[in-house]
């Protein structure tokens, strides 16, 4: 109902009595025997297939497709208006973060305290947490969110609470959520290769989190290779470059080591062999 929102509502707005035929336009017309369709590239409409057409929209998802009218953006939103409770389509909880605390204490939250045992981690809307005087690690993989009871922390961020960045609308969400209710400090946790450092680099992060000791990370270290990847090394050579430009100081010199090893450790791994974890401050 989505794409055919979206072409009636163009098809009104553009004003002409014709429109490009397509598969949503096809589909159309078949099912509901709209409009003329002429060789395979216009449909044109009488007032009739237009008034039916407004109709349509009206009832199912009570819009006007004469005005910009957008789209609700749940699916509650969308049954108050019409039949279709699904045109939203959004994801039901695309608009919910995933957090957890390191030491497994209270989190704080609008609606209340919250306490989670080790191994859980808690949905909620981006604006129910308090996140003032709280040091946040924003976490790229999903599955530490989950296993975040193995991370090896630094003790300066035994407390701290761990959010899961998620991808697209979420992503979105918790990017909102620091920028308009920024914590005491913002900590990034990314894959310890030129992506994840690029990545750290380029948000705007007070520290990131990285292995705490990789000098005994060789080429010539048969434990190191186990778990290393360096074919994904060597597919991020332009991450590598965005990198090396934006880094100073700890970091320039990670980097360097990750150049001369060939670096490409996973969240996974860093949390299966129980590497111990440090921050570098990207703010002094």
């Amino acid at each position: 109902m989505r794409r055919e929102f979206k072409v009636i509502q163009a098809y009104f707005l553009n004003g002409g009595p014709t429109a490009k035929l397509n598969s949503t336009w096809k589909r159309i017309h078949d099912e509901h025997g709209v409009g003329r369709i002429s060789g395979n590239s216009t449909i044109t409409f009488s007032q009739k297939d237009r008034d039916y057409l407004q109709g349509w929209m009206d009832e199912e998802l009570g819009l006007n497709p004469h005005s910009k009218s957008e789209l609700p953006k749940s699916r509650v939103e969308a049954a108050l208006r019409g039949k279709s409770e699904k045109v939203s389509g959004k994801n039901v909880f695309s608009d919910l973060i995933k957090v957890a605390r390191a030491d497994g204490t209270a989190i704080n939250t609008h609606s209340g305290l919250a306490i989670l045992p080790p191994r859980c981690f808690m949905n909620t809307p981006a604006s129910n947490l308090i996140l003032e005087n709280e040091t946040v690690v924003i976490v790229e993989n999903g599955e530490l969110i989950r296993d975040w009871s193995g991370l090896r922390l630094p003790q300066e961020l035994s407390n701290s609470l761990l959010i899961y960045r998620g991808h697209e609308e979420d992503a979105r969400e918790v990017k909102q959520l620091l920028e308009i209710n920024p914590p005491a400090k913002s900590v990034g946790f990314y894959d310890f290769d030129p992506a994840g450092m690029s990545i750290g680099l380029s948000n705007n992060h007070d520290a990131i989190l990285v292995p705490a000791d990789i000098s005994i990370w060789t080429k010539e270290n048969p434990e190191f290779n186990k778990f290393n990847q360096p074919d994904i090394f060597w597919k991020q050579a332009r991450q590598l470059k965005t990198a090396e430009m934006k880094a100073c100081g700890e970091a320039c010199e990670l980097l360097i080591s990750m150049k001369d090893q060939n670096i490409a450790v996973m969240q996974e791994h860093i949390i299966a062999n129980k590497i111990p974890l440090r921050i570098i401050e990207m703010k002094q």
